[in-house]
C-alpha cells in the first residue's frame, strides 16, 4: 500500500520526528516460544464499525482497540504525538516504483543509454525528499527482504546519482553534441527528444521530474507528459508507442515465475506482458530453469540471475520500495510480529500476541480495527483482504508464508517433489508432490483432519463450476488423492516447482461439510457466524457477529500447534526429489481411536482414489 508524499511543511517536520523513533522489525520483542507455536490470546475481536482511518486512530488512542489492522498514512502520525503506550513501526513492503524504457525504440534499445540514466538517477533523494523517508532505494525488482531478491547479490548499486560518471558513459558510447545546441545527439547523428510519461499524482509527478532532471543533466532533451491513467496503461500493455514511462506495481513475491514471462523476448509482442519490449538471449536462456525445474535451488538461482540481468541491462529502472506504517498499543500485549507483507496488523501478530507480565500461557482479548464489514463469510466469493482478516484465522493451508516471506510447512509436515527423472514410475512430463500431513489436526467440530480433506479440497476447487477463484493454477492438475490416512499425492501434467506454491496456499476445507454443499453450491453458500457450516481447522473459531460492529473469534483449544500440545514446533520442511518414505511421526491420538479413524477414512478414500486414478488414465489416453 503506497503512502502519499506530504506537502505541508509542518506535517513533514512531524513525520521526520516520528520516523526517528520508529523501531524496525528487529527491535520487536522476541517470543520465548518457537515461531510455529500458538495461539495465546483467548479472543480475537475485529471491530468493523470504524471505516474512516481518523476514527480508527482515535479508537486506538482511547484504548478501544489494540492494533490497527491496516497501514496508516503518514499524514496521521501527528495525531499520535505524545501518546502513551503507542508504538509505530515502519516496514518495507513490496510496492515499488520504476521507470520502463521502450527498448524497441532507438536509442532506448542501447543498454548503455539506459544504464547511464540508472547511474545518474539519485534514488536516495527520491526516497528521502519525495517520500519523506518512507521508501528505500532499490535496484532489483524484488524487495531485499524477499528470499527471492537479488538485491544483496548485485555487483554494484545505483543509489547515489553519479551524473559525472553517467556523462562519461554517454561520451564513450558516442552520444555527443554534434551541432553544439546544448543537447546530445544519438551515435547515428539523429536528434534525441524524449517524453517521460506518468499519470498525475504528486508522488509520481515528482519522481518523473527527477528522471527528467537527470536526463537534462546528461544533456538529453526531455519533457514530461502527464497522461490519463486508463489510456496510458492500455497503451503500455498493448505495446503502444512511448519513450519512458513511470509505473508503480506490487509484484507477487511468493511465486516469482512472472520473472520468466514479464521480460522474455517471446512475450515482447503479447499484450499485458513485457511492457519494455525487452529482448535478451541470455535472459531467455533461464526461462526453462525458472518455469520447468522442480528443484528449489535451481529455480532460485534462475531468479537471481534474471534479476542481475535486468539490473545491468536496465529495461526497467527500479527507483524505490515504499514502506508501510503500523500502529499498535503495548500496554496489554507483547510478541507482536512485524510481518513481511502486512506489518504489525498481520496473521502472525494475532497468532503470536500474548498478555504481558502474565504467568498464564493464555488470556486476554486482542481488539483489532479491521478492514471493515466483510461482504461475505464465504471465502470463495470473498478472496479480497476485506473480510480475510477474520477468515484467514479459520482455515489452514499445507504451507504458510512466514513473517519473512519464506514458506513454512504447516498442515504438511513434510513433502517431496518428483518427476520421471527421479522416479521412473511417474509419467514423463508429470510432477508428483507427496505431502505427509500432521496427525493431530482437527476441525472445529471435532472431526479429525486427514488426507481425505486435502485431496477433496484440491479436486473441489478444480471441478467447481462458474470459475471458482481457487481453481487458478489447477488446470494441469491430473489427480489428487489420499494414498493413506495422512499422505496425499498430487500430480500435475507438467513439470514445475511452482506447482508446490499453487497447492500450498489454498485453504483446506472439510470434506464432511462441503460434500453436501457440492461443487455447484460454492458461490451460493452464504454462512454467517455462528453458522454450523463455518467449520475450520485454524487457530481461531467464530463465536459471534454483529453487522457493522464486530466479529468475535475464540481461541481453538484443540489447535494442532497449540502450546499445550506442541513441545517443539521448529521443524522445517525439506523439499527433495528422492523416493518418498512413509512418515514415522508418532500419532498424537489414542491408538484405538486412530485405528478406527484410519479404517473409516480409508474406506471413504476409496471412491476418490479410484476416481482420481481413472481420471488420470483417461487424460493420459486423450
Amino acid at each position: 500500500m503506497l503512502v502519499q508524499s506530504l506537502k505541508r511543511q509542518a506535517i513533514v517536520l512531524w513525520i521526520v520526528f516520528m520516523i526517528v523513533a520508529i523501531p524496525m522489525a528487529s527491535a520487536l520483542p522476541q517470543s520465548e516460544f518457537p515461531l510455529k507455536t500458538g495461539p495465546f490470546i483467548d479472543r480475537l475481536v475485529f471491530k468493523t464499525d470504524a471505516i474512516d482511518m481518523d476514527e480508527k486512530i482515535l479508537n486506538l488512542l482511547n484504548n478501544e482497540v489494540d492494533v490497527i489492522g491496516t497501514s496508516i498514512p503518514a499524514s496521521l502520525l501527528p495525531m499520535l504525538e505524545g501518546a502513551e503506550s503507542i508504538e509505530t513501526t515502519m516496514t518495507a513492503n513490496n510496492a515499488f516504483g520504476y521507470i520502463a524504457f521502450n527498448t524497441a525504440k532507438y536509442p532506448m534499445n542501447l543498454s548503455v543509454f539506459r544504464r547511464a540514466l540508472a547511474v545518474a538517477l539519485d534514488k536516495n533523494y527520491i526516497c528521502e525528499d519525495i517520500w519523506d523517508g518512507l521508501a528505500v532505494p532499490q535496484d532489483a525488482p524484488l524487495p531485499s527482504s524477499s528470499v527471492w531478491s537479488a538485491e544483496s547479490y548485485l555487483d554494484e548499486h545505483y543509489y547515489i546519482g553519479d551524473v559525472n560518471r553517467a556523462n562519461q558513459m554517454l561520451d564513450d558510447a558516442g552520444f555527443l553534441d554534434i551541432d553544439a545546441d546544448g543537447w546530445r545527439e544519438a551515435p547515428d547523428g539523429s536528434n534525441i527528444a524524449l517524453n517521460v510519461e506518468c499519470p498525475y499524482s504528486d508522488t509520481q509527478l515528482q519522481v518523473a521530474e527527477v528522471v527528467q532532471a537527470s536526463l537534462n543533466f546528461m544533456n538529453i532533451e526531455t519533457s514530461i507528459y502527464i497522461t490519463e491513467w486508463n489510456e496510458y496503461l492500455t497503451r503500455l500493455n498493448f505495446h503502444g508507442v512511448y519513450d519512458i514511462a513511470f509505473l508503480e506495481e506490487v509484484p507477487e513475491t511468493y511465486d516469482v515465475s512472472w520473472l520468466a514471462t514479464n521480460f522474455h523476448s517471446g512475450w515482447a509482442d503479447i499484450p499485458h506482458y513485457n511492457i519494455p519490449n525487452f529482448r535478451n538471449a541470455t535472459y531467455d536462456s533461464y526461462f526453462d530453469q525458472m518455469i520447468y525445474s522442480t528443484d528449489y535451488n535451481q529455480v532460485r538461482d534462475a531468479a537471481i540471475e534474471m534479476q542481475k540481468i535486468l539490473t545491468y541491462e536496465c529495461p526497467i529502472i527500479v527507483c524505490y520500495v515504499s514502506s508501510q506504517i503500523s500502529v499498535y498499543r503495548t500496554n496489554m500485549f507483547t510478541d507482536f510480529v512485524n510481518d513481511f507483507g502486512d506489518g504489525i496488523g498481520s496473521w502472525w501478530s494475532y497468532y503470536k500476541a500474548r498478555l504481558k507480565n502474565s504467568e498464564e500461557i493464555h488470556g486476554g482479548t486482542l481488539r483489532v480495527a479491521g478492514f471493515g464489514e466483510p461482504p461475505s463469510f464465504n471465502f470463495m466469493v470473498n478472496p479480497s483482504p476485506l473480510g480475510w482478516d477474520s477468515l484467514g484465522e479459520i482455515y489452514d493451508t499445507l504451507t504458510r508464508l512466514g513473517p519473512d516471506g519464506d514458506d513454512l510447512s504447516w498442515i504438511a509436515e513434510s513433502y517431496t517433489i518428483q518427476t520421471h527423472l527421479s522416479n521412473p514410475e511417474i509419467t514423463d512430463g508429470f510432477t508428483r508432490l507427496t505431502f505427509n500431513i500432521v496427525r493431530n489436526a482437527t476441525w472445529s467440530d471435532g472431526v479429525p483432519l486427514t488426507a481425505l480433506d486435502v485431496a477433496f479440497s484440491l479436486n473441489y476447487y478444480r471441478d467447481c463450476v462458474d470459475d471458482n477463484p481457487y481453481a487458478v493454477g489447477l488446470q494441469d492438475l491430473m489427480a489428487a488423492y489420499a494414498s493413506g490416512v495422512y499422505e496425499v499425492i498430487v500430480e500435475f501434467g507438467t513439470e514445475s516447482y511452482w506447482h508446490l506454491h499453487t497447492v500450498g496456499l489454498k485453504p483446506i476445507i472439510p470434506y464432511h461439510i462441503f460434500f453436501d454443499i457440492g461443487i455447484d453450491g460454492w458461490n451460493t453458500w452464504d454462512p454467517e457466524p455462528p453458522d454450523a457450516t463455518l467449520v475450520g481447522s485454524g487457530p481461531f473459531m467464530y463465536e459471534s457477529y454483529v453487522p457493522n460492529d464486530f466479529i468475535d473469534l475464540v481461541r481453538n483449544p484443540d489447535y494442532f500447534r497449540h502450546p499445550v500440545h506442541v513441545s517443539d514446533s521448529t521443524t522445517t520442511t525439506t523439499t527433495t526429489t528422492s523416493t518418498p518414505t512413509t512418515a514415522t511421526t508418532t500419532p498424537e491420538f489414542d491408538n484405538v481411536l486412530l485405528g478406527n479413524i484410519a479404517f473409516l477414512v480409508g474406506m471413504a478414500c476409496i471412491p476418490i482414489t479410484v476416481g482420481a486414478i481413472f481420471l488420470r488414465k483417461s487424460r493420459e489416453n486423450q
